[in-house]
């Protein structure tokens, strides 16, 4: 018998190629990696006279065009089987799937449980579910690149010899070279990516209904081992194992496959009165929409170094910094690290370099008043006189008029004020700065002068004829001694 010729149905944006013969109860057939509808010859022709054999070309390969989301999961395979059914009006069917094909077939039966009637999975591939992430991702880039540099091709000349068992005549190696050249990379690459998601033992959780597992001895991509615990994660489970078979069973053992499954399906569709039935709505094809890919949190960001000090400009460390400046040497008479002629918080300008060094005077000879003491003003910065030499600030004597006069008992005792040397030409001695009393305190009192003595006016500073620090410093001496014998005499 000829294979027969495919047919097309429209899903949404994607086209699917199908065969379909026969007439009976559905038997849907899904194929694997590299696979394609045509691999189901000896099925087509031995089990379409008693049921209907449906094998499609899952997207990608054959006649159907490429799912157009490149991240395609078993999710993707099972909406584009459900609306293939629906588009037939096809509510029940025996689901054979192998390799990929099982997990699809194990898929659908957990999406839809009321509509399959049972499961067989020949050589299942357990899938990369279960790995991390990142392993996942690297198995998919792993086979990507090796199928993009060898071609569909040139891979297949590499895979499929060793899937097969050794002992496979060579006519039947090239066969199955020439189906696996045929694949589409794209429809390729969509069933690894799914591969890499999957994980069968998932998919079989609560599977009740009849099933069967068959595993090939000689089998190195579906190993017999894995296939064992597969059927046993199944309640009343068949597992049926073929010697010498390698994994494409389909081509290696057609005639013991289609034999093994004619009786499976007999016992399968027996128990399948016994199971709960209902009406099956039937619905248009909804494609399935990929979640939006999860971008992994950013790790934290390092704050930014700290730039030492002198080492490292304001942008961090990276820039240079620049070279220090040299410090100006200060000029002769001036105070380091401040500016000349200001005082901090006034406005009068003073210049060090023009002031006389203090001479060696001796002490002053006026005596302090014994007056009410004036409050203390906040000392004033002194400043150049009017000759421009600098000194300490003296204060003036009071140029008002006396009041009335007080009782002698209050008159100051000691020697006289300051003026009365004055007023002999005698030289005024530096004093040292006398806070200025507040302008409520009343000011000092010049002592009465005695009788018959005739009063001078008072000689300004700016009319005495600048002295040379020696000279002055000699008549400051003198000075003292001179003062004290007139005001004794006098007294």
């Amino acid at each position: 018998m000829t294979l027969p010729e495919p047919k097309r149905v429209k899903l949404g944006d994607l086209t699917l190629a199908f065969r379909d013969v026969g007439r009976g109860p559905v038997v849907v057939f899904l194929h694997g990696l590299g696979g394609a509808s045509s691999v189901w010859t000896d099925q087509f022709e031995k089990l379409s006279t008693r049921y209907r054999v449906i094998a499609w070309d899952a997207p990608g390969y054959g006649g159907s065009t490429d799912i157009p989301d490149p991240r395609v999961s078993i999710a993707h395979y099972v909406a584009v089987l459900t609306g293939l059914l629906d588009q037939l009006k096809i509510a029940r069917v025996h689901l054979v799937g192998h390799s990929l094909g099982a997990i699809i077939a194990a898929a659908f039966r957990r999406k839809h449980p009321h509509r399959a009637l049972s499961v067989t999975l020949a050589q299942p591939m357990i899938g990369l579910g279960r790995l991390p992430p990142e392993m996942q991702d690297q198995a998919f880039r792993a086979r990507k690149n090796e199928l993009e540099t060898l071609g569909p091709k040139g891979f297949a000349a590499r895979r499929i010899p060793a899937s097969v068992s050794s002992a496979a005549p060579t006519e039947l190696v090239a066969r199955a070279i020439e189906t696996g050249a045929k694949t589409r990379t794209a429809g390729y690459l969509a069933g690894w990516h799914a591969l890499c998601g999957a994980d069968i033992f998932q998919e079989i959780k609560g599977l009740t209904i009849a099933s069967i597992v068959i595993a090939g001895t000689n089998d190195s991509v579906a190993p017999r081992e894995s296939c064992r615990q597969v059927a046993e994660a199944i309640r009343e489970a068949e597992f049926v194992v073929f010697q010498g078979v390698g994994h494409s069973i389909y081509l290696e053992a057609p005639d013991r496959l289609t034999e093994v499954l004619d009786e499976f399906l007999t016992r399968a569709q027996k128990a399948a009165k016994n199971l709960p039935s209902g009406p099956i709505e039937f619905k248009p094809y909804i494609p399935v929409v990929s979640p939006p890919v999860k971008k992994a949190p950013e790790p934290p960001r390092a704050p930014p170094p700290t730039p030492a000090k002198g080492k490292s400009g304001a942008k961090g460390s990276a820039v240079a910094a620049k070279p220090a400046v040299p410090a100006k040497p200060e000029a002769p008479g001036k105070t380091p690290g401040k500016t000349p002629g200001k005082t901090p918080g006034k406005t009068a300008a003073t210049k060090p370099a023009d002031r006389p060094a203090p001479s060696k005077a001796a002490p002053s000879t006026a005596a302090p008043s014994r007056a009410a003491p004036a409050k203390p003003e906040p000392a004033k910065a002194a400043g150049p006189d009017k000759k421009g030499a600098a000194g300490p600030e003296v204060r003036k004597p009071e140029t008002k008029k006396p009041d009335a006069k007080k009782p002698e008992s209050k008159k100051p005792a000691g020697p006289p004020p300051l003026k009365r040397a004055a007023a002999k030409g005698a030289t005024r001695p530096q004093a040292k700065a006398v806070p200025k009393a507040p302008a409520a305190a009343k000011p000092m009192r010049k002592p009465a002068a005695k009788p018959g003595a005739a009063k001078k006016p008072a000689v300004k500073p700016a009319a005495k004829p600048a002295v040379k620090p020696a000279a002055k410093a000699s008549s400051r001496r003198a000075a003292p001694s001179s003062s004290r014998r007139k005001a004794g005499s006098r007294r």
